[in-house]
């Protein structure tokens, strides 16, 4: 472009000099890309960090937000939310091209070819402002909009338009006096034109189908009449009276022959599971079956609902040689193995919906607090020293931001989802007033936000996470706190450690140690305390805040950390900021305690459990046996595949996976550093 100088006007100059600038944005970051990937064979894992690279540099993610949100100023919805997942899209793509391949050598040429077909599968869709729903109402009183399909129903005379009631104090005509001088309700006639009205607004609505019924007999047995508005509509519609269909009652045989069918299903099904029927009942209607009806009844008493295991090679190609994933992929395992297979497996996901979901507000409060963190320092302050305004101040940012991020607008499409965001402002404004005051009260200090880490516990399974906050006290030894935000209502179980369904904090324990060992060679590390804290919006009274926001977890059983934890607490009080009470002769029984061996013991126990459900995994286990502790926790809770699997307790051949050991021989086992069952 610079060659040519031979111009004849100074647009052209201006032209040139802007294809120039142009030029420079562009041709650097794809000589650095090129120069970085057109080696011989190189790493998978490396060719998707360069792609990610290059994204980066040309800012790809912010012009496609920035096209979204003009599409959305336009007015157009469907394509503002496609370009919005365009991004996503990509970038999920690379990390599951990353986790599958990784450290599997390939040409540039065999990578883009990959890259090219993942792409051709990728499906953008769009989510409906509002899920299909079914509105039952009146004709006067249901406001309606945006109708597929209409259903009146009861269209007979008398009742559409009704002919109202026969007993009034005043007659027709006497109504028409009184209305000179004062207000009265409408006349029959009226209540026609206006019951006339609001049927003509609701014939229009719908965009599809309109469809208007009637019986011909009440429940009587009296002859009933259509509604004279259909002779109307006969009149307006040209073959209206032709599309008239008439639906006849089935007979009571075919009505007794489907519920006898029904109960011959579930008697036989009792039968044969040994239960109390009646067996000649159940005997005389199979002989009297016809054979496509028998053959169904013997097919479902028989069946089992077993699922077999993946032969290992499927389950390689499935998985990959090296299993990847975060501390809630072996959680989900040890949950329902089946559930894992249809998540982590067949990667199938719910319909997602318009609306806020709680993993949404979940992303929002990490991403918030992380950026409220990081914020306070760079702006030169700190947990103890910052106050309460400048504290609110920036959290309120923080919100803006996270919602923004978030990358969609969900958030901002209702007057109840504007509410719905001052409420998480006030939420996260509330949470980090009592995040400083638990710094304050304590001597650890944060010491990183928001810090991504791999662990590899074998050649065949590695590990990722990201821990929200690692706080550190140095005496001598450094002890080290990892803080876990959550918003729900987790509470730290070791009989749910042992069974491998909360094993995410103690792994982060374990990985924040060694992160810390690494920087400080030659000291010892050791783990102070594990915990949860709580975001939520529960209402507390102000002569009942203390202890309200104690966070769950588990403290390291030493004098001193203890104190370092809560400075104010005194012999004969529970802190208010960990699960541990003093006594007169030290830490009361009812503390959440373990010493330094028994910590080691508990990491030790994690590790094993982790490396347990990846070997299983990796083996084809996808048994549908969920874990059950009770009715409201087990591993169909909050299941999003209960409509898959057809889980029934105890009927063709499942049943929960349930615990026998109390908690005693459980912490026995994982504290003693004994084998697991």
């Amino acid at each position: 472009f610079t060659a040519n100088r031979t111009l004849r006007s100074g647009a052209d100059a201006f032209d040139l000099e802007k294809l120039n600038d142009i030029k420079a944005k562009i041709i650097p970051p794809l000589l650095n890309f090129h120069g970085r990937t057109s080696r011989t064979a190189r790493p998978a894992k490396m060719f998707c960090m360069c792609i990610r690279k290059l994204l980066e540099e040309y800012s790809v993610k912010d012009r496609i937000d920035e096209m979204a949100h003009g599409f959305e100023a336009e007015g157009e919805l469907a394509l503002a939310l496609q370009y919005g997942q365009i991004h996503d899209e990509i970038t999920e793509l690379l990390d599951k091209a990353e986790t599958i391949l990784g450290q599997e050598p390939m040409t540039a040429s065999e990578f883009a070819g990959m890259i090219e077909n993942g792409a051709g599968e990728i499906r953008i869709g769009t989510i409906p402002p509002s899920i299909d729903a079914l509105v039952v109402g009146d004709l006067t009183r249901t406001r309606l909009g945006d109708i597929s399909h209409l259903f009146v129903m009861g269209m007979n005379d008398g009742r559409i338009p009704s002919a109202g009631s026969g007993s009034a104090l005043f007659t027709q005509k006497e109504r028409e006096l009184l209305r000179t001088g004062f207000e009265i309700a409408p006349t029959v006639l009226e209540n026609l034109y206006v019951q006339r009205y609001y049927l003509t607004l609701a014939f229009n609505k719908p965009s599809d189908q309109l469809y208007l019924t009637y019986p011909t007999l009440s429940v009587s047995g009296e002859q009933l009449s259509p509604s004279c508005i259909l002779e109307d509509l006969d009149e307006l519609i040209p073959g209206f009276s032709g599309s008239v269909k008439t639906v006849h009652n089935r007979d009571e045989d075919e009505l007794w022959r489907e519920s006898a069918f029904e109960m011959a299903a579930s008697d036989l099904r009792r039968l044969v599971s040994g239960g109390e029927v009646s067996e000649s009942a159940v005997l005389e209607y199979l002989a009297n079956a016809e054979p496509d009806v028998l053959r169904l009844l013997m097919s479902g008493a028989f069946y089992t609902n077993s699922q077999s295991s993946l032969d290992k090679r499927v389950a390689m190609d499935l998985y990959g040689e090296v299993l990847h994933g975060s501390v809630s992929r072996y959680e989900t395992y040890f949950m329902c193995p089946y559930r894992h297979f249809l998540n982590y497996g067949l990667r199938l996901e719910k319909r997602r919906e318009y609306q806020v979901e709680a993993t949404d507000l979940g992303t929002i409060y990490h991403d918030a607090l992380e950026r409220y963190s990081k914020r306070i320092l760079e702006e030169g302050y700190s947990f103890r020293d910052i106050s309460d305004d400048d504290s609110h101040r920036i959290i309120g940012e923080c919100v803006n931001e996270a919602i923004e991020n978030i990358g969609n607008d969900i958030l901002s499409s209702s007057s109840r989802n504007e509410h719905f965001k001052k409420r998480i402002a006030q939420i996260s404004s509330r949470t980090t007033d009592i995040i400083r005051e638990h710094v304050k009260a304590g001597l650890f200090e944060p010491e990183e936000f928001e810090y991504s880490f791999n662990e590899k516990l074998s050649d065949d399974v590695v590990f990722k996470g990201k821990i929200d906050r690692i706080d550190i006290y140095d005496s001598g030894d450094i002890f080290v706190k990892i803080i876990d935000y959550k918003s729900g209502s987790k509470k730290f179980s070791i009989r749910d450690i042992y069974s491998g369904l909360q094993l995410q904090l103690v792994a982060y324990a374990d990985s924040a140690v060694k992160e810390i060992r690494k920087k400080n060679p030659g000291r010892n590390v050791v783990p102070g305390g594990i915990y949860y804290y709580l975001v939520n919006d529960s209402y507390v009274k102000p002569d009942a805040v203390e202890g309200k926001n104690r966070m769950s977890g588990l403290t390291l059983a030493e004098d001193d950390i203890i104190h370092a934890m809560d400075t104010e607490l005194a012999s004969g009080d529970k802190s208010n900021i960990i699960p541990v009470t003093l006594t007169g002769s030290g830490i009361s029984s009812r503390s959440i305690i373990a010493d330094r061996c028994e910590f080691s013991n508990l990491i030790r126990f994690v590790s094993g459990r982790i490396t347990q459900a990846g070997e299983a995994i990796k083996s084809g286990d996808i048994n549908l046996s969920p874990y059950r502790e009770n009715d409201s926790h087990n591993g169909c809770s909050f299941c999003d595949y209960k409509d898959i699997c057809r889980f029934e307790p105890g009927q063709f051949g499942t049943d929960w996976r349930e615990l026998e050991k109390d908690d005693n021989e459980i912490r026995e086992t994982i504290y003693g550093g004994n084998e697991m069952d």
